[in-house]
């Protein structure tokens, strides 16, 4: 990294390279007269012909202001040498009072920036030479503004006519031809002792080079006949990771309810697919969505919960039974699995047509039925295929396993004449 004299490095090298640029290009045989090249503010310098370097703005390096943060801990700690990244903005300007003069200097310090873009860093040690007589110089030298991380690169930057006029304005001097350059990036750094942290010996930590999840993990359902709800008493297929251990069980939980339990895992699981059979029981178990995961024992013999998916129990009818009556409306009647209770939203979809559940009368002493009744508005005689939606969750209708796709015969529904 270079130290504070970096800056001044800077406008040293563009000095000089501008010195070699005018020698090269044979500047003073043309115009007859010697011509130098000066580094101070334009309202100093001379008439005489010769280009002027003024350094107007310092900015910040955006790339390079976040690097090796923080520099301190909690404590004002140093732990990193932060470097200072800056960016040097250049005006150089050709001073001569004979004509083309200023254009001839001008045209000179361009295509010698145009040839050498960055300061490489031979050039640089080359033109900063050390062990000087001149302190100043040395000191500039001894900048190592050659060794810092990135090469200084030179690039024309734009400046609209307002912003030249401005500039030209605020420094207060007589207009001449200028062009302004960008330097990026001069990193100055302090050479301070910090803190560093010993080598890390073991980890605390288990690497896997995978990113299979190290802990029992649900992925997928599989309802069958590739259906996307299942029905009391089928079996689901559950795919993830790690799923096998000792003393595994799905666990079922009603959303919103108490209503969980646990089921034993039918034979052939592995660590990926395992299955269970859904219970039976339609006066227990109700039409809805359950959190569905599996519970384990792991190596100590606690228990261990996976995460959780969405299981959906579909209801299903059958023996429907319709009867017209004398002002053409319908009353319907169907068994339905699972059973529902008197809170329950049942609603029956016939064709287009819905009608909704007439209020249940619980027997005494039950809290479930299976059997609905509906009245619907008058319907065409005629076949038709038929749904019942429980709490919001319809019956299942259409049979995805076939191809193509086909209507369930057991959802066809005969409304009499």
């Amino acid at each position: 990294m270079s130290s504070a004299y970096a800056i001044a490095g800077v406008s040293a090298v563009l000095q000089a390279l501008l010195t070699e640029g005018l020698s090269d290009h044979e500047v003073s045989t043309a115009l007859a007269v010697d011509v130098d090249v000066s580094v101070m503010p334009p309202d100093k310098a001379e008439d005489d012909a010769h280009l002027n370097v003024f350094l107007y703005q310092v900015t910040p390096n955006l790339g390079w202001r976040n690097e090796s943060l923080p520099s301190r801990n909690t404590r004002s700690e140093r732990l990193t040498n932060q470097p200072l990244a800056l960016d040097l903005h250049y005006l150089i300007s050709a001073h001569g009072s004979d004509d083309l003069f200023s254009e001839v200097l001008l045209g000179s310090a361009m295509q010698t920036l145009h040839e050498k873009p960055f300061f490489d860093r031979e050039s640089v040690r080359a033109l900063l030479p050390t062990g000087g007589a001149d302190p100043l110089k040395n000191a500039l030298g001894n900048a190592d503004l050659a060794e810092q991380l990135e090469q200084v690169k030179i690039t024309p930057e734009y400046l609209s006519n307002e912003d030249m006029s401005k500039l030209w304005s605020s420094l207060q001097s007589n207009y001449r031809p200028s062009a302004a350059y960008l330097a990026t990036v001069v990193l100055i750094e302090a050479e301070e002792t910090s803190l560093s942290a010993l080598p890390v010996l073991t980890r605390g930590i288990t690497v896997r080079p995978n990113l299979v999840p190290p802990t029992p993990t649900l992925m997928s359902i599989t309802y069958p006949k590739q259906q996307i709800a299942a029905h009391l008493n089928e079996t689901i297929t559950v795919s993830g990771f790690n799923l096998n251990g000792p003393n595994v069980r799905a666990k079922l939980q009603m959303l919103n309810t108490d209503q969980v339990d646990d089921f034993p895992l039918l034979a052939g699981a592995n660590n990926e697919l395992v299955t269970f059979k859904l219970p039976g029981d339609a006066t227990v178990w109700r039409t809805g969505v359950y959190s569905l995961s599996l519970i384990m024992e792991n190596a100590a013999g606690d228990p261990i919960e996976s995460n959780q998916l969405s299981l959906t129990i579909a209801p299903r009818f059958s023996g429907f039974n319709a009867t017209r009556n004398p002002d053409d409306t319908i009353n319907a009647e169907i068994t339905i699995n699972p059973e529902v209770t008197d809170i329950q939203e049942i609603i029956m979809i016939i064709g287009q047509t819905q009608a909704v559940a007439e209020k249940i009368i619980l027997p005494p002493m039950t809290k479930t039925v299976d059997k609905v009744h509906f009245n619907f508005p008058g319907l065409p005689a005629g076949n038709y295929w038929a749904r019942v939606r429980v709490d919001g969750v319809d019956s299942l209708l259409i049979d995805r396993s076939a191809t193509p796709p086909e209507f369930f015969a057991t959802q066809q529904v005969v409304v009499p004449a």
